[in-house]
């Protein structure tokens, strides 16, 4: 059927599929390009962490705005800024 009700039940379906599938990368193959279902080891083709930047508009639309946020800090190298960095 297509009511709010069920089309709602159903984006939360995505979201959790999303979800499950973004930490299975970060768990198994964060900073490569992909991650290999079967044998749950990441793999390179681009040598550019592909999965980590081809996810961020998903982990946006789909809600899961912590996700993004630190996928997004990562991407950008927020992540490895310190407090006791000096800019000259």
């Amino acid at each position: 059927s297509s009511s709010p009700e069920s089309w709602h039940s159903r984006a939360l379906l995505v979201r959790e599929a999303v979800r499950d599938s973004w930490y299975a990368y970060l768990q198994h193959a964060a900073g490569h390009d992909d991650l290999r279902p079967i044998t749950r080891a990441g793999y390179d083709w681009m040598h550019a962490r592909a999965t980590l930047y081809d996810s961020l508009d998903t982990l946006y639309l789909v809600g899961l705005h912590n996700e993004f946020n630190a996928a997004a800090a990562d991407a950008i190298g927020v992540a490895s800024f310190s407090s006791s960095s000096s800019c000259s």
